[in-house]
């Protein structure tokens, strides 16, 4: 017996280190793709263009969380589900998506009006059938995330994006213009469908009412409430600017949006994904749940916060390489939102909580207050334009994690103090002075690759030694790995 479990240690060690690997080996690839893809795309395209786009996706994101109506959330965070449910989640995300591809569908005109610009209501019209095919890879994913095989997501991440990217600069290059980004969305659909229904192995049966699958549906209702409220605060600027201040603008705006969200989304995503069934697995333990999500906040922020910072304080060298010239409005703007954007990561600590302790209804609770409460802040800077507007986003993050944190602190019995305590250390430590290191290159270096360059090399270093220095920090890794490997026990054991 004792031999059996040293081997399926050893056994998970390898798993986990393996997994570890490859989750971060595609995120890197997937940053590298999109940058990419900025940079390319930002030299054939105008700011215009970008921002019509965005009128179409501040709608098409919202439709979105409600395709997926949190039952991807819900499947990830159960501790069992028997073919046949995921199988009528399948056509329930379907349905959903479908019934998304006809509002958008009818609502494309009412589009047009809205923003002035009809131009985009035919751009709505033809992007309104990825609700249909996201709707049916959403199982198709999920059941490969269940069965922890990294590689194949990866490939599900990598492949659609490297082809979608290809069309997009393609048919750009060929002067298409604002249908060269609607190529992009629908081939990115098409083929992440294809490929993750290939490598899940698994075809849906007919859907039947024998199977009950309404505790997923309540979980995932709640979770798509939430994700709905936080999908309409996060796009109120761009409605907002968009609106009012014209497609240019909002152009500019979300090139600097998107700019901060990708290492963002990059790093978020599979924290949660190593998250989510973790806590989940440590819920019922209210000593070792608190230990664990003050250890997953700190990582989050070595993660995110040095990188945030360092491009705030690098954001005009940034802008030149990336968006080349007449893109220069977009540096103060991008400057905002990534001092915002340490607090916005997070954030997703509150939704750990919330999902593994399932605590889905207070999470709505909170949502309907703190969402709201973003859009209206965000919409006041509107008095003082896209940058008033990129201030107030990044305030407005910052007041909702604190209140956040404080809330699942009395709710689930946690240490909100030693949260709050813990994030803004980090922050002091291994944030400010990477933003000052960065700020004083960018100002003193003439060259913007050299001042990059130079403010990157003295991030690493720096962080190296506080690693080296750190016994908290090296603590906290060495935590976080022994759990992986303890929850790839259970989940093989199963």
């Amino acid at each position: 017996m004792g031999k059996d479990n040293g081997g399926n240690s050893d056994d998970t060690r390898s798993i986990a280190a393996r997994g570890g690997a490859t989750v971060l080996t595609s995120q890197l690839i997937k940053l590298v793709l999109q940058f990419v893809s900025t940079v390319v795309l930002a030299r054939l395209l105008t700011p215009e263009i970008f921002g019509l786009m965005a009128m179409v996706l501040a709608v098409t994101t919202m439709a979105e969380v409600l395709r997926d109506f949190g039952l991807s959330t819900a499947v990830l965070n159960a501790r069992t589900i028997s073919p046949m449910q995921q199988s009528n989640l399948f056509w329930v995300n379907t349905g959903i998506g479908f019934g998304c591809t006809v509002v958008m569908l009818l609502a494309a005109p009412l589009l047009g009006l809205i923003y002035d610009q009809p131009e985009i209501v035919d751009v709505a019209l033809v992007v309104a059938i990825v609700f249909t095919l996201n709707g049916m890879s959403t199982q198709f994913i999920t059941s490969v995330n269940r069965q922890l095989r990294f590689r194949a997501l990866m490939l599900i991440d990598l492949a659609p994006q490297i082809i979608s990217t290809s069309i997009a600069v393609t048919l750009a290059v060929h002067d298409c213009g604002i249908w060269s980004l609607a190529a992009q969305q629908i081939s990115l659909s098409l083929i992440t469908l294809l490929l993750s229904w290939t490598l899940s192995g698994w075809t849906p049966n007919r859907p039947t009412k024998q199977v009950p699958i309404r505790e997923f549906v309540v979980a995932g209702g709640h979770v798509a409430g939430t994700r709905i409220l936080s999908v309409i605060a996060q796009n109120a600027p761009s409605m907002g600017i968009g609106v009012s201040l014209g497609a240019s603008q909002l152009g500019i705006f979300n090139r600097a949006f998107q700019l901060c969200l990708m290492p963002l989304n990059q790093i978020n995503a599979p924290m949660t994904r190593v998250a989510l069934p973790l806590l989940s697995e440590l819920s019922t333990n209210n000593q070792r749940f608190s230990q664990a999500i003050r250890k997953s906040q700190s990582i989050s922020l070595y993660l995110t916060a040095p990188l945030l910072l360092l491009m705030a304080g690098l954001s005009s060298p940034i802008v030149e390489i990336l968006l080349g010239p007449g893109w220069e409005p977009v540096a103060p703007i991008l400057t905002a939102l990534c001092i915002g954007g340490a607090f916005r990561a997070i954030s997703q600590v509150t939704f750990w909580v919330f999902v593994s302790k399932k605590l889905t209804r207070q999470q709505l609770r909170f949502s309907s207050i703190s969402q709201p409460l973003i859009a209206a802040i965000t919409l006041v800077g509107l008095f003082w334009g896209t940058l008033g507007v990129a201030i107030a986003h990044s305030v407005a993050y910052c007041l909702v994690w604190a209140m956040g944190i404080s809330y699942i602190g009395r709710l689930a019995n946690i240490p909100a103090r030693d949260l709050m305590v813990d994030a803004i250390r980090t922050l002091t430590i291994c944030g400010a002075p990477i933003a000052f290191l960065a700020y004083f290159a960018a100002s003193f270096i003439d060259n913007s690759l050299a001042s990059v360059l130079a403010a990157v090399v003295g991030a690493l270093i720096y962080m190296t030694l506080i690693c080296l220095v750190s016994k908290a920090i090296r603590s906290d890794i060495l935590y976080l790995t022994s759990l992986i490997r303890a929850l790839v026990v259970r989940r093989r054991a199963r």
